[in-house]
């Protein structure tokens, strides 16, 4: 059977090879390099959340959240969301 990657929660398939994914973690963001603002934003992106979203949480206005991930994917050298994701999950 092959792993599953780390931090993923499995259960047992019986007497398939595979596993199934039961939870995923979002990656926790501990960039101390971001301002809260942008951490608590880039761990809406990871859990998948769409901007709007994001600033319906906050408390902000969506175009605030549109300039905070064009920042992120910045900084990041990203070109997307998706991008951002591998990025930062890369980096730890």
């Amino acid at each position: 059977m092959n792993a599953p990657p780390r931090g993923v929660e499995i259960i047992d398939v019986g007497d398939d090879d595979g596993w199934v994914v039961v939870a995923a973690p979002v990656p926790s963001v501990d960039d101390r390099a971001l301002t809260p603002a942008l951490r608590d934003v880039l761990g809406g992106v990871l859990a998948g959340e769409t901007n709007a979203e994001i600033a319906r949480r906050r408390g902000v206005s969506r175009r605030t959240v549109d300039n905070q991930v064009a920042t992120l994917l910045a900084r990041y050298g990203a070109r997307s969301r998706v991008d951002l994701a591998r990025a930062v999950t890369r980096a730890k």
